[in-house]
């Protein structure tokens, strides 16, 4: 078996010394992986493997282009069906949970979410959780034990009716929550009030609704014939 690995890191390494990139040299190459491998790998493995390399590449051309410009990490990933559904709801505007914007405190050791923003009669605020709550356990799983920031929003959401436990912890203080999952309509942007010739105005969120929401405020403030605007995109969880 040693001597199967090293003939095929041998083929491959060989290939790209030569600098023959191509997609003849890629099946050439996938081809010896699947006969002379220790491990057994299918084509769906093998595909998924390629693109998230690819992905990586190109995060890392991102990171080396980030010296000069201004570019966000982990811009290229690889989603899954269920998690682009996700996604795709988020832009929606409209998705079932329990209200709660979250973010990962580096101060723990990005283990543990702490809640962003609770949004008005959703389930969370039925409950009383609070921004600052940092969310330990959902139904019993520690979050430090979820892999990904996805997987923590993925386990607290679910269908509209049911109910999920949480264990927080509030100013040093260890509480158990029961909250109800709703439908939840995302308000993406809210003003807070009027101040003399100012307006000030929130948005916590950027998906298909807020620049409608956007539209619509101006319009209301012009008719109050104010002057002055201040945007807050403090919290704004993207």
């Amino acid at each position: 078996m040693k001597i199967k690995i090293f003939l095929t890191c041998f083929l491959v390494v060989n290939a790209f010394a030569k600098e023959e990139f191509s997609a003849k040299v890629f099946r050439q190459a996938i081809d010896q992986v699947k006969k002379q491998s220790l491990y057994s790998l299918d084509d769906r493995q093998i595909y998924r493997a390629a693109l998230e390399g690819v992905l990586g590449y190109l995060e890392k051309k991102n990171k080396e282009a980030a010296t000069n410009q201004r570019l966000g990490f982990n811009a290229n990933q690889l989603v899954a069906p269920n998690a682009k559904k996700d996604m795709n709801k988020d832009l929606e505007g409209q998705i079932s949970g329990i209200g709660i914007s979250l973010r990962m405190d580096s101060k723990l050791g990005d283990q543990y979410p702490v809640i962003l923003n609770v949004i008005d009669g959703g389930g969370a605020e039925d409950a009383g959780l609070k921004k600052g709550d940092q969310i330990l356990k959902i139904d019993s799983v520690k979050t430090g034990e979820l892999n990904q920031f996805k997987s923590i929003v993925g386990a607290i959401r679910g269908k509209a009716g049911s109910r999920v436990k949480l264990q927080i912890l509030r100013d040093g203080e260890l509480l158990t929550k029961r909250v109800s999952r709703k439908k939840i309509i995302w308000n993406a942007v809210e003003v807070a009030d009027f101040y003399s010739k100012y307006a000030y105005l929130k948005i916590s969120m950027f998906n298909k609704k807020t620049v409608e929401g956007l539209k619509n405020e101006i319009a209301a403030m012009k008719k109050e014939k104010l002057s002055r605007l201040i945007v807050d995109l403090r919290g704004n969880s993207g």
